[in-house]
Order: structure tokens, then sequence, then C-alpha cells
């Protein structure tokens, strides 16, 4: 049945405890009152008739209305600590039964809006109000006063307005530099390891050190504006009151007032000007609490989409026409992206770094709603879908995933109040790490420490790999899943994934290494945020080869990866593990071995060819444009290694890694031309299948 997402952050009961405050406030204002008029009194009556019993009454009067006061100022602060304690709680609990993401900040709102009800800037604020009933009381007395304490009136509240735009930007420049000087030590705290060395620790230091310093200028700069500014509101506000006293006293003198009125004047003048002191002081802390109320109010609004709960999906997903908007003059992050997936079927999603691989999955996974297009569960519209139903069937698995400190078994489950440990354990056996955690002092309830030291990247990762597959989910998004890990690691992971899919969970995973891509039903390209091929993995992967398997890679650091990356996209079977793991290692060690016997030059290229002789049979051919003198080295190394009597110990660096290849190998040779090299590499995989389909 439709119902609403969750609880609308209820700002109209804040609304409705404004009238209560006001009547407080008004109250309490009107104590502003109570000293001039005893004092008008006192002189006027007392003090001409000699009477005591006038002078006790007044000030029976006046203590019984300033202990009422005091009873209604206490009543007013402890209104305006409930309030602000009341939208603060209220914000959080309806933004967690929200369930998804709110805005940046939006959280914070709840939390920033507090200190403004219960810090006396509404106190403040609120006096600015009445104090056009005080200027009236003032100018029933007389008027020349009332005119002069809203002249001064206004000129504290113009040099308020000064001294907050001339100190704004040196104290914003102030916050920004401290924040980026923070975010230097958190660079620091974060990579430890990376910061010892190579003087990045150092630097970040220096840099940090150098940010505070500019911070500092700035705020000194902002602080002797402030108090050049403090000083010349307080002399304002002190001549604007000898301008009182004095004006009182003129014509008091001209018998235009009387003395006790003179007093009562005075005494309100200023008090009215001390009001419009503070209420300038409090008007940015009103603007901010404003702006907050504003901002919870916009994504209250956003809060009234119906949400519609389906219990049983069966993971299908489409896309269609996916917009998602980079900045003004920039090209989209998704540009009319569209596709489709059926219900257990596993996407791969392919392109350089850059390309939109990880925008698109966090748009189909729902952790980012592309503003232009739609993404549907089964027909459904994810929008349209309650938060809780998403967190069940979605399971999510980020790069670089991070565990929060805390027990194993509370990052598997999600920080579930109510976990199950019977999921717990089903997931960490699914994720192939049920006996790394058992194998742990206290296994499941081992503290993860707050610097992540107890695990490394690889096993952090396939143990949030268990945390997404702690729900059971009907569909699974992979971001690099395989990025951090080891061929062993990688193992575990393809198997779970295969499991996955033979029980009907959908999976969409990113990727640059193709260790596993041979899971994927069908393969999608993305590059600079479009489409440029989607289909089934095999017409996918040979359009992108061109009908060709050929690489051509320079002679440079790292390069024997993208040769490794290069050489597992060759592969499509599941059966081909074997040959494939066999191939990677003879490419890689092979594309060494070449780079270690020639100049190391930016220019220099090897190009290397993968043939398929049958389903149990492959070969590697790596050319070079050169000729070579490496025969009498490979056969020295060959005949070494022929040696049983005596066990090759010497063998140099480049030679391990021929030693490597010619024991993988069933076959190897080279020969070298007057314009060629050629290494040419046959292996042929350990895993003979009982029926091999040609």
């Amino acid at each position: 049945m439709p119902r609403h997402a969750s609880q609308m952050i209820p700002l109209d009961g804040l609304m409705s405890m404004l009238w209560p405050l006001l009547g407080l406030s008004l109250m309490s204002n009107l104590a502003i009152l109570v000293s001039p008029l005893f004092m008008m009194q006192v002189f006027n009556r007392v003090v001409p008739t000699g009477n005591y019993y006038t002078l006790a009454l007044l000030l029976v009067v006046a203590v019984v209305v300033l202990a009422g006061v005091a009873l209604t100022e206490t009543l007013r602060d402890r209104a305006e600590a409930e309030a602000g304690l009341w939208l603060e709680h209220r914000t959080q609990t309806a933004l967690n039964a929200r369930g998804d993401a709110p805005q940046p900040g939006c959280r914070q709102d709840g939390a920033a809006a507090r200190p403004f009800l219960i810090g006396g800037s509404i106190n403040a604020a609120l006096s600015l109000l009445w104090l056009p009933l005080f200027l009236l009381v003032l100018g029933t007395l007389n008027m020349a006063l009332a005119v002069g304490t809203l002249v001064g009136g206004g000129a504290l509240l113009a040099m308020a307005e000064m001294s907050r735009r001339m100190t704004a930007q040196p104290l914003g420049d102030a916050h920004r530099l401290r924040d980026m000087s923070n975010e230097a030590a958190g660079q620091i705290a974060a990579q430890p390891l990376l910061s010892a060395m190579m003087r990045i620790g150092a630097n970040l230091l220096e840099r940090r050190a150098d940010l505070m310093g500019q911070a500092s200028d700035s705020e000194r700069k902002a602080l002797r504006l402030r108090a050049g500014f403090t000083a010349a509101s307080g002399l304002l506000r002190n001549l604007s009151q000898i301008g009182l006293l004095t004006g009182g006293a003129f014509i008091l003198i001209q018998g235009q007032i009387t003395a006790g009125g003179m007093v009562a004047a005075t005494l309100i003048g200023a008090k009215v000007l001390a009001t419009i002191e503070g209420g300038a002081r409090a008007i940015p802390d009103a603007r901010a609490f404003l702006a907050a109320l504003n901002r919870i109010r916009t994504y209250s609004a956003e809060d009234a989409v119906l949400h519609t709960d389906i219990a049983d999906l069966t993971g299908a997903i489409t896309a269609d026409t996916l917009i998602l908007p980079r900045g003004p003059g920039a090209p989209p992050r998704l540009d009319r992206v569209s596709l489709s997936l059926g219900a257990g079927e596993c996407l791969a999603i392919l392109g350089e770094s850059g390309s939109g691989k990880t925008t698109l999955l966090h748009a189909l996974c729902g952790a980012e709603h592309a503003p232009i297009g739609a993404v549907r569960y089964d027909q459904s519209d994810i929008r349209t879908l309650p938060p809780e139903r998403l967190q069940k069937i979605v399971g999510y698995l980020p790069q670089g995933a991070t565990l929060l400190p805390g027990t194993l078994a509370a990052n598997i489950s999600r920080w579930d109040p109510e976990r199950n440990d019977e999921a717990i354990v089903a997931a960490a056996r699914m994720a192939g790490v049920h006996g790394l955690i058992s194998a742990l002092p206290r296994a499941y309830e081992t503290e993860l420490p707050a610097d992540g030291h107890l695990l490394s990247p690889g096993q952090k990762q396939r143990i949030a790999l268990a945390r997404a597959l702690y729900s059971k989910p009907r569909l699974l998004f992979l971001d690099e899943p395989n990025a951090l890990l080891d061929t062993t690691a990688e193992r575990f992971v393809f198997e779970a994934l295969r499991r996955l899919k033979a029980d009907g969970c959908t999976i969409v995973m990113s990727m640059h290494r193709g260790g596993i891509i041979s899971l994927a039903d069908k393969v999608l390209v993305m590059d600079r945020g479009k489409v440029s091929d989607f289909g089934p993995r095999r017409e996918v992967l040979e359009r992108m080869e061109g009908g060709q398997r050929q690489v051509r890679l320079p002679v440079s650091i790292g390069a024997e990866d993208d040769l490794a990356d290069w050489i597992s996209t060759q592969f499509r079977r599941d059966e081909d593990n074997d040959l494939q793991s066999k191939s990677i290692r003879a490419g890689r060690e092979l594309f060494n071995f070449a780079r270690a016997n020639g100049p190391l030059s930016a220019n220099r290229m090897l190009t290397v060819q993968f043939q398929f002789v049958d389903d149990l049979n492959c070969i590697i051919t790596l050319t070079e444009p050169r000729r070579t003198q490496l025969k009498a080295k490979i056969d020295g190394v060959r005949n070494r290694l022929r040696d049983t009597a005596r066990p090759p110990t010497d063998f140099a660096p480049d030679e391990l890694a021929l030693v490597e290849v010619l024991q993988l190998a069933e076959a190897f040779d080279f020969s070298s031309a007057e314009k060629n090299s050629t290494f040419i590499a046959r292996l042929r995989t350990s895993f003979v299948p009982a029926v091999v389909v040609h």
C-alpha cells in the first residue's frame, strides 16, 4: 500500500511554540518599565510629600512584579530549552526514519538551530519586536527624548552592520584556512606509513603550519577590526546615554518634564539602546537559524513523496535515459544511459578511469539518483520504493571498502540492533572469510581497532562483501570488487559471486581488472559518461578487441600490470581459470625479462599477441622491433635448469623471470632477426574437462 516514506520534519509544531514564547518575551520585556516607573513615582510622589507609607507600598508592588518577572523568565528559558531540544530530536528522528542519505549538512541543521533557542540569542532577537512599545512610552514622556533614543539606536545598528560586513571576509578566510589545515592533519593521520615516506608527512606538516599562520593573520585582522568597532559602539552608546541625560536635564530646566519623568525617560532610553545593541549582535544568529529551518523545510518537502512497498522483487533492472549533470558548462557525468538486465543476470561495466563507471553504479543502486531519467526494479521506480525495502534487497560493495571500529560481527550485520548470528556466519561463508575470522582469537567478536591495521586491504574487502551479503540481497552492486585482491582471494570472490548468481541474485560490477569478467552475461562500456557499447559479453569483448588479439605497450614500470589485465580479458569461460592464471603469470614475467634486457626508453614499445590453439592450449608471442643478443643467455638458463645434479642458485633477477616462463610453458622459443626479436611461449592448462567442446 502507498505510504509516506518517513515522518515529516515537524516545523509546524515548532511554529506552534512561537506564540507562548512571544507572550513570555513580552512579559519579560515589560520588566524594563518597572525601575523607571518606580523611580518616577518616588521622585513625583514620595520625595515631595515625604510619605514613607507610599514608598513602602511602591516597594512592595515593585518586589511582587519583579518576582513575577523572574518566574516568567524561568518559564521562558525552560520553554526555549525544550523547543531547542525538541527541534533537534524530532529532526534527527525524522531523518533516521527516512532511511536514505540526507542532503549534505541536513543532519547538522537541527543541532545548529538549537543554540539559537537556548543560548540567549532568541531573547535578544525577540526583544527587538517590543521596541516600538517602549519608544511609544518614551514618546509619551517626551517626544524629543524618544527621537534622540531612536537616532542613537539607529547609529548602533549601523555600526554593528559595518562591523559584520568588514569582518566577514577575514573571518571566512580564517575558517577556510583552518579547515584546510585540519584536512592536511587528517591526511597525515589517515596515511601514517605514506606520510613517513618520501617526506610527504614533513611537507604536509609544513603546509599545515603555513595554513595555520595564514589563518591566524586573517583572524588577527578580523579581531582588530572587531575590537575597533566594539570600542566605537561602546563610545557611541555612552555618548547616547550622556545625550539623553543632557537632554533630560535641559527640558527639566525648561519645565517640560518632572524630575521623576526625566529619570524614568533616561532609564527607558538606556534600556532601549541596550536592547538594540544586543539585538544587533543576535541578528547573524537569527539569520543562521532561519536558514537552517529553511533547509530543513526544503528537505521535509521532498519527504512527501509516496512510497509503495513491493515485497517480492525478482531483481530485474531497467535504466531509462539517465542524465546526471556535472555543473554549468561541463559535460554531464551520465549522458542518456539506458540498459536492461534480467533477474539473475550479471553485468560488467568497463571503461577508463573517469568514464562514469562508479557514477552509473551509484545511480543503479540508488546511492545517487539521476535527476533526469529513471531506474526501475521490476518496473517500479526505485524512488518510489521504501528505503527499508531497498536496504534489504540491495547489497553494495564500494571500492576500497571501509570497516568501522567495532566487532567484526557488528560490521557484517551493519550494526543491526537485532542482528542474526546465523545470517552473519552465512554471509561470511559466502564471502569466503569464515575461516579467516574463526582463526582470530575472539572470532566474530574481535574488535577492529580505529587505525584499521588488524586486517589487510584485501581482507577488509572480503569482509565488506560479507556485509553486503548479510541481508541476502536480490541485487548486488560491486565497485572494483577484485581491485585489492590477490589471486587466491579473487578465486574466493569469484566462487561466491558464482553461487549468488546461481541462486538468482542480479549482479552489477564495475571493473578494470578482468579476473572475474567471465561471470558477466552482459558487458556495458562507458566512455565520458556515455554508453559506447552494450550487449552480450562475448560480442562486446570481440568488438573491443577489433578482431585482433594484440596489444602494444610501452616499456615502463607498471606496464606488466596492464598486460596482465589485457590477457585476463581474453578468457571468458569458468573452466579457463587455470590456463588464464598461467597465461597472466607467463605474460607478466616474459615482459619483465624483455624489459630488463634492453634500454629503458619512453619510446621503446613491445607488441604482445595472444592466440588460442584449442580449448587446452594457447600461445603468447612478444615481439620487439630490434635485434638482440639473448640466445646465449636463454640457452644458459635452460642448461642450468636441466642440471639436476647442481641446483641453480645464481640466477640474476632478469633470469628469474625467464625461469618462471620456462617452468610454466609447455614450449618456449626465441628468435632474433635483423629488425625483430620474438619470444614465443606455448601454455597448456592443467585442468582437463571431461568433455572438450571445440
